[in-house]
């Protein structure tokens, strides 16, 4: 409920009762507006015995309408995949699921995707499951640790799979824009000149002590991926 509130400004959720001639076991309870009738979904849980008599009476292919005084709230487009998302997600995870979404950045505002994340969080280690996100988002990030963040680099001489040299959870936002999402296909003048240095010296370890207190933790990785793909060390 906190997350949906974090994107959606509403008092209650509901499912659109189906039109009937007839009273049915939730008329009592019906919500109407615009001559339309809602059962709110805060009152599920004490009909899940008769789930059954609720789904046929329910028109479930409205999905899930959100109220606020007594007036049915308009949604984004974004705001309607995050619900969809949201309430699928809780509705289905059990034990020892795997939860795979792929670039949730392209539907979701920034803040969205910080919400989602934090529900993944919550959610995640109380059934002991697992999620993968394939994003290119640094937002989402941002908000992980580095040792669950995996980068997928492939130049030409096969795919690798490295961590980044530094924490980005909390991390500075360019820093990981540059390392993280940097252009690839562009040569930059930096990358040419280790390439450079690298094919002279020959070795890449005595590449790192010959720069010695000049080098980070970048630089680093770099100069060890450069000799793996042109040494085969």
């Amino acid at each position: 409920n906190d997350v949906l509130k974090s994107a959606i400004d509403y008092e209650q959720c509901a499912l659109k009762l189906k039109p009937s001639e007839h009273p049915t076991f939730f008329s009592h309870q019906a919500i109407s507006i615009n001559g339309e009738q809602f059962f709110s979904a805060e009152d599920i849980s004490t009909w899940i015995p008769n789930i059954y008599l609720l789904r046929e009476a329910c028109s479930l292919n409205d999905g899930v309408i959100f109220i606020k005084n007594n007036q049915i709230v308009p949604l984004s487009s974004g705001q309607r995949l995050f619900a969809y998302i949201v309430i699928n997600v809780v509705a289905s995870i059990k034990d020892n699921s795997l939860i795979v979404i792929d670039e949730p950045e392209l539907f979701l505002h920034p803040t969205l995707e910080i919400e989602f994340v934090g529900l993944l969080k919550k959610i995640l280690k109380p059934f002991r499951s697992k999620a993968i996100l394939a994003t290119h988002s640094l937002s989402i990030t941002r908000e992980v640790p580095s040792k669950c963040v995996h980068i997928f680099h492939d130049e030409g001489e096969g795919l690798e799979i490295l961590p980044p040299p530094f924490e980005t959870f909390g991390g500075n936002v360019q820093r990981i824009s540059s390392y993280v999402f940097g252009d690839k296909s562009i040569s930059k003048p930096f990358d040419e000149w280790l390439e450079m240095q690298l094919q002279d010296i020959g070795d890449p370890e005595k590449l790192i002590e010959m720069l010695n207190e000049e080098i980070n933790e970048e630089m680093i990785m770099k100069i060890m991926s450069l000799g793996k793909k042109h040494h085969g060390r």
